[in-house]
């Protein structure tokens, strides 16, 4: 993984894990927090996606 490309992943998931910590510490409703997590895993999923496509566009060039 480059270094640009490393950094924004990092920076994206501190961004996601405030979030959720701030929803799941100032509201406290676990079914939300639940509810996040599952779509902080498919988010992740994608950002994982796009990053592989992004390198396999690189390589080919």
């Amino acid at each position: 993984m480059s270094k640009p490309e490393f950094e924004l992943s990092r920076i994206l998931m501190w961004m996601v894990m405030r979030m959720m910590n701030f929803v799941h510490f100032h509201l406290g409703r676990p079914f939300l927090f639940q509810l996040m997590g599952q779509y902080h895993l498919r988010f992740v999923f994608q950002l994982q996606h796009y990053l592989r496509q992004l390198r396999l566009l690189e390589y080919l060039q």
